[in-house]
């Protein structure tokens, strides 16, 4: 039964290529923003949603979930768009929240956006293609 099965709904379908993992401290991506889109999760508490956003990375198209919540936070305060350039970075940990940073270089300005959930962010290098 092709197109009744729900592994044939769009909204189920895997978009994008390898996705983001953060598993550890330090863990990274850079790359330039080609679409943006809201993932929906359902579970026993209900309906919630994150943005999904697809990278051209040096290895590749990635899909980044900004599911985490001060990942999401930070994605919604600086407001990247497609075109734009990030990078994330995977800082630490507080009890059982991560923390991030995320770097924004919009596509149009060429200015740099530096956001941290941390009073005082890790040394950057600023000699990293970013």
């Amino acid at each position: 039964m092709t197109g009744n099965s729900i592994w044939d709904d769009e909204d189920v379908q895997p978009t994008g290529g390898d996705f983001v993992k953060f598993n550890d401290v330090g863990d990274s991506v850079i790359g330039t923003i080609t679409a943006i889109r809201k993932q929906r999760f359902e579970d026993s508490d209900g309906v919630t949603y994150a943005p999904q956003i697809d990278l051209d990375t040096e290895d590749g198209e990635r899909t980044l979930t900004a599911g985490a919540v001060k990942l999401r936070q930070l994605f919604i305060d600086q407001r990247p768009e497609v075109g734009d350039r990030i990078k994330v970075v995977h800082v630490g940990k507080n009890g059982r929240v991560k923390l991030f940073t995320l770097d924004v270089r919009r596509a149009e300005a060429k200015e740099t956006v530096k956001t941290t959930t941390r009073k005082t962010a890790p040394p950057q290098d600023d000699e990293i293609p970013f």
